[in-house]
């Protein structure tokens, strides 16, 4: 199977006020242009930039209209903007990791926490970057890989970026064996189904991703990882029929963006 993978970096915490009505998102994207020396995140070596093509900045300006249709602010803040830095250069090979992301700056922001309606310190990402592997979607990529492939890549890493996965951590979503999520939106979400959350929602070892067996696992059915593949965005592996869940949706949440209604959202 083939991976979308993300990078958890290093962050710090911080402090906020409270909720700000009419609050909006906005993603600012730039695109890293051809023949710039970066470092590869998957093996620190330094590789070349490639330009991504019209129609790769197109599907990506689709990515970040979904996220800005998802995402519609941030509590205790008015207008929002969070900046991305796209990049297109040589990862791994053929297939394996698709591409990788994560914040590059955080604030501390103080807000509400949209579970216990308390007044709680957010962690938030300011900016971020998202590298996609050249060997996979570069102009002299061996392996067949479709637009829908690269835009649910795109989708998923710009995910990280925002902090999913990356600011579970900082934002003490997880238990302390960093193997459950533990947010209190993420969990009423999954007890509005089945009422089966119990400790918390199964994360990949990585701690950055939905377990592939997540669903099995909160309702103890069977689930051979190596061989099911969940079709959440923010799994760990692509999928033909990805879908967004309100699981994620809620999660967004708990990190402290304003969203549409996850419970809505099905």
């Amino acid at each position: 199977m083939t991976t979308y993978q993300a990078t958890a970096l290093a962050v710090s915490l911080g402090l906020w006020s409270t909720a700000a009505p009419g609050a909006s998102f906005d993603f600012d994207i730039s695109f890293r242009p051809a023949g710039v020396t970066v470092q590869n995140p998957v093996n620190g070596a330094n590789v070349t930039t490639e330009a991504f093509s019209d129609r790769q900045k197109q599907l990506i300006g689709l990515a970040e209209s979904f996220w800005e249709t998802v995402v519609t602010g941030f509590s205790g803040l008015g207008d929002v903007s969070y900046g991305l830095d796209a990049i297109l250069a040589p990862g791994d090979g053929i297939d394996a990791t698709l591409a990788i992301a994560g914040p590059t700056a955080t604030e501390q922001v103080g807000g509400v926490d949209p579970t216990t309606g308390l007044l709680k310190t957010f962690v938030r990402a300011t900016a971020g970057f998202a590298g996609f592997d050249a060997d996979d979607f570069g102009s002299g990529a061996k392996g067949i890989q479709t637009e829908q492939l690269f835009i649910d890549t795109a989708i998923h890493e710009f995910g990280h970026a925002l902090g999913f996965g990356t600011l579970f951590g900082a934002n003490k979503l997880v238990d302390a064996t960093g193997g459950f999520y533990i947010g209190g939106e993420g969990i009423k979400v999954v007890d509005a189904f089945d009422g089966a959350s119990g400790f918390g929602i199964p994360l990949d070892m990585d701690g950055g991703h939905w377990n592939e067996c997540w669903l099995a696992i909160l309702t103890d059915a069977a689930c051979d990882a190596q061989v099911y593949n969940d079709s959440e965005l923010m799994t760990p592996f692509t999928s033909d029929m990805a879908y967004l869940g309100s699981v994620t949706i809620a999660a967004f949440r708990d990190l402290g963006y304003l969203t549409i209604d996850p419970l809505a959202a099905i």
